[in-house]
């Protein structure tokens, strides 16, 4: 009608492009640095691991791991939740919003999953729950303190990213 074409027609903003593939190749070069780095640490931890301890220290290693990955539930994915809230805020800017959901993510950190850890660690640190792991090679004192740093890197991990998540 009127030699218009019935649909817009769409322009490539150039800026937003070359922006957009940057962060593309930005995102996929660091998860894919992330995961060489890890494979990589898995690979050399192991036998580092045996050589030191010998199989049955790596054996009690990975009990201890088993029973510290349950604090891997203690950020209830707050993470990701928080991440996806702050986008769609960020989106329909609403910038408030966005600041009100990246405070109640930290107040979340101090207030609940730190002092949640922090009771897991005491726990696991005076109870005999390390007692009934049957470590002989790792000492009750050894695996406190790997207990202590592990919940501490969770801690720090979810701390991590939601300030990553602000990024986006």
């Amino acid at each position: 009608m009127n030699g218009q074409p019935s649909r817009p027609i769409y322009r490539k903003h150039p800026v937003r492009n070359r922006s957009f593939m940057r962060r593309i190749i930005l995102g996929v070069t660091g998860q894919a640095t992330f995961r060489g780095v890890t494979a990589l640490g898995s690979v050399l931890v192991i036998p580092a691991l045996i050589h030191g301890w010998g199989v049955r220290g790596y054996g009690e290693w990975i009990a201890l791991t088993a029973l510290l990955s349950y604090m891997a539930y203690s950020n209830f994915g707050i993470v990701s939740t928080s991440m996806s809230e702050m986008i769609m805020a960020s989106a329909a800017e609403d910038y408030e919003r966005a600041a009100r959901v990246f405070q109640m993510s930290i107040n979340l950190i101090v207030y609940v999953i730190a002092p949640l850890l922090l009771c897991f660690i005491i726990i696991v640190d005076l109870s005999p729950a390390l007692y009934f792991l049957k470590l002989t090679t790792i000492n009750h004192t050894d695996a406190a303190i790997i207990t202590d740093i592990v919940a501490a890197q969770f801690v720090l991990l979810t701390t991590r990213g939601i300030l990553i998540a602000i990024l986006y």
